[in-house]
C-alpha cells in the first residue's frame, strides 16, 4: 500500500513540475488550445457579422426597398407621415401601405413624427 502511495505521489509531483515550470508539454498544449479557441471565436464573430449584413440586405429586398430606392427627408412644420407617404406612393398605389413601409424603415412604433426628424422614405 505504501509503495502505491509513493508511486502516486511521485507521478503527481512530476506532473505538477512539468505543467508549472513552462518546460513540459502541458503549457504547450494549453497555448495551442487557447490559440484554437481564439481562431474559432474569431471565425464565429466574422460569420455572424457577414450573416447579419446579409440578413439586412435580404430584409430590404423583401420590403422592396434597396438603399438606392430610399431617400432621407427632414420633417418640417405641418408634415405628417401620411403626407410623406402620399408623395412617395406611385399613382394608383395604396398610401397606407407606404405609411407602413416608412414606419418599418424607421423603426417607428407610431405614426407621430417630430419637426426636424430625419426619415428614410421610399423614392417616388
Amino acid at each position: 500500500m505504501e509503495a502505491s502511495v509513493e508511486a502516486f505521489s511521485s507521478l503527481r509531483d512530476r506532473f505538477r513540475a512539468r505543467t508549472s515550470t513552462g518546460h513540459g508539454h502541458g503549457d504547450r498544449n494549453v497555448r495551442l488550445c487557447r490559440r484554437i479557441g481564439i481562431i474559432l471565436l474569431s471565425s464565429a464573430i466574422a460569420s455572424g457579422l457577414i450573416g447579419g449584413m446579409s440578413a439586412v440586405a435580404q430584409a430590404q429586398t423583401r420590403q422592396g426597398t434597396s438603399s438606392s430606392q430610399i431617400e432621407r427627408r427632414q420633417a418640417r412644420p405641418g408634415d405628417t407621415l401620411w403626407s410623406f407617404a402620399a408623395q412617395a406612393t406611385p399613382r394608383g398605389g395604396d398610401v397606407s401601405e407606404t405609411v407602413s413601409a416608412i414606419r418599418r424603415l424607421n423603426h417607428l412604433t407610431s405614426s407621430q413624427i417630430q419637426v426636424g426628424q430625419v426619415l428614410r422614405v421610399p423614392k417616388a
